[in-house]
């Protein structure tokens, strides 16, 4: 979100590919196993 507001570029495949990724791994880490 920050690069599409600061650089103002659309919001590329690959972008939400990466924050999908995050998302993943903060649920991993955050999740009650």
């Amino acid at each position: 979100m920050f690069s599409v507001v600061y650089l103002k570029e659309g919001l590329k495949w690959n972008y939400v590919v990466g924050f999908a990724l995050i998302l993943c791994a903060v649920f991993v880490v955050f999740k009650k196993w």
